[in-house]
C-alpha cells in the first residue's frame, strides 16, 4: 500500500474539505465503499480531484461534490476503476 498527500483547492467539497487543506490518501482504496467515502481520482478534463463516492456499477464509479457550488455528477461522468488514486484517510485543515 502507499500514502500520498494532496492540497485541496476550491470549495466544492466544503464544509468537509476547505480550500487550502491537505488530504492524505491511501491505496488500496476499495474498502467500506458503502459508507460513501471521499476518493481522489484523475479526471481527463479536471485533473486530480477529490469527491465523495455516489455509486458504483461494474468497474465504474460516480461522484458528487459536497457543496451545491461544486461540479455535478453529470459533469464529472463515470470514472473507471483504474483512474482512482486513493481514498482520503486523513484531513489536515488549513
Amino acid at each position: 500500500f502507499y500514502l500520498k498527500a494532496f492540497r485541496v483547492t476550491g470549495a466544492s467539497m466544503s464544509p468537509c474539505l476547505t480550500d487550502g487543506s491537505y488530504v492524505v490518501v491511501i491505496s488500496p482504496w476499495n474498502f467500506l465503499l458503502d459508507r460513501k467515502p471521499i476518493l481522489c481520482f484523475q479526471h481527463k478534463h479536471y485533473g486530480k480531484i477529490v469527491k465523495r463516492l455516489k455509486s458504483s456499477k461494474n468497474d465504474y464509479f460516480w461522484f458528487d461534490s459536497d457543496s451545491p457550488e461544486g461540479i455535478s455528477s453529470d459533469q464529472i461522468g463515470p470514472i473507471a476503476k483504474q483512474e482512482i488514486i486513493g481514498r482520503v484517510l486523513v484531513l489536515i485543515r488549513k
